[in-house]
């Protein structure tokens, strides 16, 4: 009877598993709607999406530093020094773009000089 046991419970934690990688793609959506909510709410809302630059998701780093960006305070310098150390070179330059417009306001709206830089890197990756 304990034989059926272990393997009844080896086969939940089987099922178990598997579920959760199953279910990485609607976390990572979740998460990403999470960080654009707290996008919307100003610097107030900087710490909690700087803890989000250090996940092994690139994806959800990069929506972390889009968020900063856009909320474009003095609070958003430090986190972006930090991201423009990312591996991900995306990451770097959206990071890079959003320092830049910290001192020339308007830079990432209106011109986005990376921004034909990130297309190109975006081309290059799908090549």
């Amino acid at each position: 009877m304990s034989f059926l046991v272990r393997l009844f419970a080896i086969a939940v934690a089987v099922c178990l598993l598997c579920l959760g990688q199953a279910d990485t793609g609607y976390n990572t959506n979740q998460r990403i709607l999470k960080i654009r909510e707290l996008g919307k709410r100003g610097a107030s809302a900087i710490p909690a999406l700087a803890e989000y630059l250090t996940d092994p998701d690139s994806g959800i780093r990069l929506e972390a530093v889009k968020a900063i960006v856009r909320i474009d305070t003095e609070q958003s310098i430090d986190p972006l020094v930090q991201a423009t150390h990312d591996k991900d070179d995306e990451i770097q330059i959206r990071a890079t773009d959003g320092l830049v417009n910290a001192y020339l306001p308007g830079y990432v709206v209106k011109s986005g000089l990376t921004s034909s830089l990130t297309r190109g890197v975006r081309q290059v990756k799908t090549y």
